[in-house]
């Protein structure tokens, strides 16, 4: 096998992932500044927003309705992987509000 076909073959199945790794790039990227904007807490809450707005971002010029449901969706898929994640871990699901309470009454 050459390394032109080897290329071909990329171009032709390049388009097909670009989406995948369009939002992978843009959940990582905000991620990122939300991380560095609370301080360096790395929660679920984060997860959550971040999933959300990766998800409205994704579908921007859809119209409101894809919007509002790509938010819900990304909001969605994220929880479930981070709550997936906890029990793979043996932990419990952390609960962010508790973590937004002991902040607040330090």
């Amino acid at each position: 096998m050459s390394c032109s076909h080897c290329a071909r073959t990329f171009m032709h199945i390049a388009p097909a992932y670009a989406g995948v790794f369009l939002v992978a790039l843009m959940y990582n990227s905000i991620n990122y500044f939300a991380v560095s904007a609370r301080g360096g807490s790395d929660d679920i809450l984060n997860q959550l927003l971040c999933g959300s707005l990766t998800g409205a971002l994704f579908k921007c010029t859809a119209g409101p309705r894809s919007v509002a449901a790509a938010a819900i969706a990304g909001g969605v898929f994220v929880g479930m992987g981070s709550a997936v994640e906890a029990m793979l871990r043996g932990g419990d699901i952390p609960n962010p509000v508790e973590k937004i309470r002991e902040r607040v009454y330090e």
